[in-house]
């Protein structure tokens, strides 16, 4: 597509954003960032990589994949646009053609190496600049309008401008929609996040901009609200990528509708807006670990949001109907390294003199980077109900292959039996400082909210997303009927 005055070809958009690709109309990608070197780096990435933040989303929704098709007919149909202008096209690359490779720097490691793969059924929503994407019923602006207590969203966005207009605008006289609309977000009560990117020296400036007026708006009214500035050298954030979790539902948003008032106005750009709450989880897991978090392993605060660097209490099983010797405990290590666990403990009493108790691992206990381990009450129980799968470690001295945790000396004075109508599993660091509580029912600890409810034999509380922790458990847990003990959502 291209424009000519001088013979009245105008064109239709000031940039073609939109990236995707068909694949026999069977299957669409959709994507924030375009196929390229910077996109998908040649290099081995078993030591780290460097390029630019992006996400795609490859669907076989015959819905989503029709109206691809739809939008890419309309854009290239030559009897009624004169802008557009033909191209050779060939077959296939020559004899003997070799893909450019370039040697990309070590600078991040690869935390996850594998796509995220789904099979169901899910709402599907495509919102198209300059058609449909500021609407405020439905689209991006209706999304977050949607939004209030207790509701998470986040997003990472290349240019995210504090106003639109031209010279001479203000955020007063020509506010930029999207902004305004993060900001009520967090007016009404959600948790909002911005990360934007600070490495583009073309959009620095404005990002910057954008970032201090939260800050300003933050500090002055006391809401849940934060930007931060990804800067990363040559690593870029070319994402255009919104997550949203309202009423316990996640949405993601990812396609090129960037922050610029031509970016919903003027360029033929495109997003795909998914109901998928295991896209949320997953997504959101690559978002907290691009934010920029300064502090690192408090102990248990109200409102501690930021990825943890410690290992967190993931999963319980505290009411299994065959009886309290098959209960279990799992901690899931939210960081890119192993953990060492040597002094850290688990246990359910509530204080030092508390007639329950609290176990330390044993020496060379470690933890996988972004994995998990399961503790069980008894090994021995736990393998003859789970098919002959023992779990890492066992609370009591009951198997001869199942390490035994030992008990801590000077906090608790019992054993850890969990309670079915109410109790506390607490994590301490090898300082004996309580890092991380989760509490049920009629159990308590200072600052930390209960989930309602959950007392059904055999379903566990499980941690979702399993990197969250805002001491309200209500927000931070689900009750899972099936319960996924050792893997992580």
């Amino acid at each position: 597509m291209m424009g000519n005055p001088a013979d009245n070809i105008y064109r239709r958009y000031s940039n073609q954003q939109a990236n995707f690709v068909i694949v026999d109309g069977k299957r669409a990608l959709i994507g924030s960032t375009g196929l390229d070197q910077d996109s998908m780096p040649w290099d081995d990435k078993r030591n780290g990589t460097d390029g630019h933040r992006g996400v795609g989303i490859i669907t076989d929704a015959p819905g989503v994949v029709a109206r691809l098709d739809a939008v890419f007919s309309w854009d290239a149909d030559p009897f009624h646009h004169s802008d557009l202008i033909a191209a050779d096209l060939v077959a296939g690359p020559p004899v003997g053609y070799v893909p450019i490779t370039l040697t990309y720097r070590v600078a991040l490691p690869v935390y996850m190496t594998a796509p995220l793969a789904l099979t169901g059924e899910w709402g599907f929503e495509m919102v198209q600049s300059p058609a449909n994407s500021l609407r405020s019923a439905g689209s991006m602006l209706g999304l977050l309008g949607r939004t209030g207590i207790g509701d998470i969203v986040l997003a990472e966005q290349a240019h995210e401008p504090l106003q639109w207009g031209g010279p001479g605008s203000s955020a007063t006289t020509d506010p930029n929609l999207r902004l305004v609309a993060y900001i009520a977000a967090a007016r009404r009560g959600a948790r909002v996040r911005l990360l934007l990117d600070g490495a583009a020296a073309a959009v620095r400036e404005e990002n910057k901009a954008t970032c201090n007026h939260i800050h300003e708006i933050s500090s002055d009214e006391q809401w849940d609200l934060e930007c931060q500035l990804a800067d990363g050298d040559r690593w870029k954030i070319y994402n255009q990528m919104l997550l949203v979790k309202v009423d316990g539902e996640g949405y993601i948003h990812i396609g090129t509708l960037g922050g610029s008032e031509g970016g919903s106005k003027a360029n033929r750009s495109l997003a795909l807006q998914v109901g998928a709450d295991e896209g949320f989880g997953f997504l959101a897991g690559y978002f907290e670990r691009d934010w920029p978090h300064l502090a690192m392993l408090p102990l248990v605060t109200n409102g501690w949001r930021a990825v943890p660097q410690y290992p967190l209490v993931s999963e319980v099983l505290f009411r299994p109907a065959s009886g309290d010797a098959l209960e279990w405990i799992e901690l899931h290590n939210p960081t890119g390294q192993r953990y060492d666990l040597v002094g850290w403990s688990l246990g359910d009493a509530a204080s030092p003199l508390d007639r329950e108790g609290v176990h330390m691992f044993p020496p060379g206990a470690s933890v996988d980077p972004n994995g998990a381990l399961v503790v069980a009450v008894d090994g021995e129980q736990y393998a003859l109900a789970h098919g002959g799968t023992y779990p890492d470690y066992e609370f009591l001295i009951r198997s001869a292959v199942v390490p035994d945790l030992i008990r801590h000396r000077s906090w608790g004075r019992g054993s850890l039996v969990l309670g079915n109508l109410g109790d506390e599993v607490l994590s301490l660091d090898p300082k004996g400082r309580v890092v991380d509580v989760l509490v049920w029912g009629n159990g308590s600890w200072p600052d930390v909210q209960r989930p309602p409810g959950f007392s059904t034999s055999d379903h566990s509380l499980e941690r979702y997303p399993p990197w969250l922790g805002t001491d309200h458990c209500g927000r931070d847990f689900r009750e899972q009927a099936q319960p996924n003990r050792g893997g992580v959502p």
